[in-house]
């Protein structure tokens, strides 16, 4: 079973972190990343540098650990957004045989 760890950022965000993907991330670029410093690493993995209530509170919703983590790191840290209209619209493009030719999650 994968481990992972989130937290809530201001903007409604989910910050999800799958740490077994972070085992072998040579650069770590995710805890370099955050201009708040949110993410630390501690024994080889990254961890949350403030609780829960306080990452939410911190946290800028800027994206730049996610990217990181992408460009540089294993792709272990992303931000998923709740986004029900959306979804919603994708659904009924669908339905109507329109394919969404990227889809997130």
């Amino acid at each position: 079973m994968p481990r992972k760890l989130q937290a809530e950022t201001q903007g409604k965000g989910t910050i999800i972190i799958d740490l077994d993907q972070c085992k072998n991330c040579p650069t770590k670029a995710c805890a370099g990343s955050c201009p708040v410093n949110l993410i630390r690493i501690e024994g080889e993995l990254p961890v949350f540098s403030k609780p829960a209530g306080q990452v939410k509170r911190l946290c800028m919703d800027c994206l730049a650990c996610e990217l990181e983590c992408s460009l540089q790191g294993r792709g272990a840290l992303r931000i998923f957004y709740r986004m029900p209209q959306l979804e919603e619209h994708l659904r009924k493009l669908e339905e109507k045989g329109v394919r969404a030719v990227w889809r997130r999650g």
